[in-house]
């Protein structure tokens, strides 16, 4: 190599030198760019953070009535399989959501969200120990708040699941020894108790385990997997749980075990009873009924689930059951506002109501068994002692055959009666029978003051829909779900009928209108009938509905025959009173605002939305599940 090719070998390693300290510069001056960027987004994203806190920050007392929805007000024993215990450990869930939430489930104030602790299995089994401590010592008063104004909460215990048999009382024994050593010292009385169990040994066993803690309970449920023929289930004998008052039971749940085991004056304060015998056997007679409901002076909401063994006879005339001195007078349930009874068998429905006085019944919900028989001898009892329900304000009605609901409430009277709802609980036919007319379903059809109508799975034929339409004016919420005809009822709704000596518009209270699950709904007669409602536009005269169909008000009703106290019940007259409709006043439809159309593939989200344009101010769909404006359902 000679001297020149050295040379400018030298002189490129020179500019090699120069580019690569250059390039090493600019690395660190991008670097540094890159840091200070990074750091400017980290900033931004500081702010932005902070700016979505205020926005979205709520007040820690609406967190909490969030936290109650969310923890308290959903009820785990009527859940089933996973569901069941997700909501049983849901404050973990939302103490692990984010840091601000666990201070707020962990703070004193959250201590109530850990009171129900779960029993599931031994409690001696790897991971089982944990959480109850974990729940016990989080529903317990903190340290620093002991001497706080704060009032430590009362605790729910729930024995879970119900799989304890005769062989594995000792884990239930497990359960009742670690509850009696963790929850009982330095605590309040226990709130309630909850067990489910497949053998009355096991009921047994816990009664008389935890007997001394019954009296200050506030609320029972205890429950057998299936029918038994033990002490527990029957109501035979004269054997009771041993227990000294007071008592303060408030609510009180029973499946296949008889209320009567238990003490008289252990229902002095129960407001809220549930009795369940599931199945085709009659485990509870009215007779036993009745005595329990003897004692439960302050009961305001009675559910049964059970056809009771008739045991009790009618007198022959009637009235000499109202008699002072008669054994089986009715009991009277002054309290009483909600009654809801299942598994009733049609006949029965006047004779067992027939035993109980409920003057302040406020709603009714009656479940029909099927039947195939006829009743004519229960005809002639209806008109002798129809049963009046002055204060009732909600019947609802469910049925499983049409004929069921036939005759069966024409021997009780509602003349204050402002929510009505008819529900078939036939899944298994698809065909959906013809919804009864009232003439032949109630014994007064004339419904001046219902203002709630809602039919479920049944289909609406022209001449029932037309008299319907008359005998109930004052309808303001109509909802049809699953039901067939709606198209000729949406007919009917545009047409006329007589009140007061003059036409009026069918339904001119209607305000809201509930369709669904409606496969054959025509949006057309939809929007016909919400535009002729919503616009003070007259129709031109050429126009086939100018001139409408006038519907016929039913025809008056005789007076009913005489009553217990000896004088005539009145029936009401058939035309709407005057404080429904004045005389004097001309009778013009209101606005029809609210519109719920959800599961009827025939409304388009266009043809939906529409009907903001005819005046309709809330609409529920497919697309939002709940009321919505216009202004959410277009931002959304």
């Amino acid at each position: 190599m000679d001297i020149t090719s050295r040379i400018d070998i030298a002189r490129s390693l020179g500019r090699n030198d120069y580019q690569l300290s250059r390039l090493r510069l600019e690395q660190q001056e991008a670097e540094q760019k890159l840091l200070s960027i990074q750091q400017e987004i980290d900033r931004v994203r500081a702010e932005r953070s902070r700016l979505e806190g205020m926005r979205y920050s709520l007040a820690d007392d609406l967190w909490f009535e969030i936290f109650d929805i969310l923890i308290l007000d959903e009820d785990p024993l009527e859940l089933t399989g996973a569901e069941f215990t997700e909501a049983y450990y849901r404050p973990v869930t939302l103490s692990h959501v984010c840091k601000a939430w666990r201070e707020l489930i962990l703070s004193g104030h959250g201590r109530r969200y850990w009171t129900r602790i779960l029993f599931r299995g031994p409690v001696s089994s790897k991971g089982a120990i944990g959480p109850l401590i974990a729940f016990a010592r989080r529903s317990a008063l903190p340290s620093s708040e002991s001497l706080s104004s704060l009032k430590p909460p009362r605790l729910d215990l729930v024995f879970m699941p119900s799989q304890h048999t005769l062989r594995d009382l000792h884990i239930l024994k497990e359960q009742i020894d670690f509850a009696l050593s963790t929850l009982v010292f330095e605590r309040p009385p226990w709130k309630s108790i909850a067990y489910e169990a497949q053998d009355p040994a096991c009921i047994g066993r816990l009664i008389r385990s935890l007997s001394s803690f019954f009296p200050r309970l506030l609320s029972l449920r205890l429950a057998l997997a299936a029918p038994s023929s033990g002490l527990i289930s029957e109501a035979t004998g004269e054997t009771k749980v041993l227990m000294s008052g007071p008592f303060h039971l408030e609510s009180l749940h029973l499946q296949h075990i008889t209320p009567l085991r238990f003490p008289v004056g252990f229902y002095a304060s129960l407001r809220r009873a549930t009795l369940k015998y599931p199945g085709r056997e009659q485990q509870l007679s009215l007779s036993h009924l009745t005595k329990f409901l003897k004692n439960t002076p302050v009961l305001e909401s009675l559910t049964l689930h059970v056809a009771p063994a008739y045991d009790i006879l009618i007198p022959n005339p009637v009235h000499q059951l109202f008699e002072g001195n008669h054994p089986n007078k009715p009991v009277l349930l002054h309290n009483l506002i909600e009654l809801k009874w299942g598994f009733l068998h049609p006949k029965e429905v006047h004779h067992v109501l027939l035993f109980l006085s409920t003057p302040c019944l406020q709603s009714l919900t009656l479940y029909l068994h099927n039947t195939t028989e006829d009743y004519e001898q229960a005809k002639t009892l209806f008109l002798e002692k129809p049963l009046k329900y002055d204060s009732l304000k909600e019947l609802h009605l469910h049925f499983v055959e049409a004929s069921a609901m036939v005759w069966r409430l024409r021997s009780m009277i509602f003349p204050n009666l402002e929510r009505l709802s008819i529900e078939n609980d036939d899944f298994d036919t698809e065909e959906l029978p013809d919804l009864p007319a009232f003439s032949s379903l109630l014994h007064i059809p004339v419904m001046p003051s219902v203002t709630h109508l809602s039919l479920f799975r049944v289909r609406l034929p022209v001449d029932c829909i037309e008299r319907a339409l008359a005998c109930m004016p004052a309808v303001r919420v109509l909802k049809l779900e699953s039901c067939r005809g709606v198209r000729k009822l949406l007919a009917s709704l545009r047409v006329a009928t007589v009140l007061v000596g003059k036409p009026a518009p069918v339904y001119p209270f209607l305000e809201e209108l509930s369709i669904i699950n409606i496969a054959d709904l025509q949006f057309e007669g939809l929007a016909a009938l919400i535009k002729e409602r919503n616009t003070d536009i007259a129709r031109p005269a050429g126009e086939a509905s100018a001139t409408p169909r006038v519907l016929a008000t039913p025809r008056k009703i005789k007076a009913l025959r005489k009553g217990v106290t000896g004088s005539p019940v009145r029936s009401p007259n058939v035309t709407v009173p005057k404080d429904v409709l004045d005389e004097g006043e001309e009778v013009r439809p209101l606005k029809i605002t609210k519109v719920d159309v959800r599961g009827c593939p025939g409304v388009s989200r266009e043809e939906l939305e529409s009907l903001w344009d005819l005046g309709v101010e809330l609409v529920c769909g497919d697309r939002r599940g709940r009321w919505v404006t216009e202004v959410t359902w277009r931002s959304s």
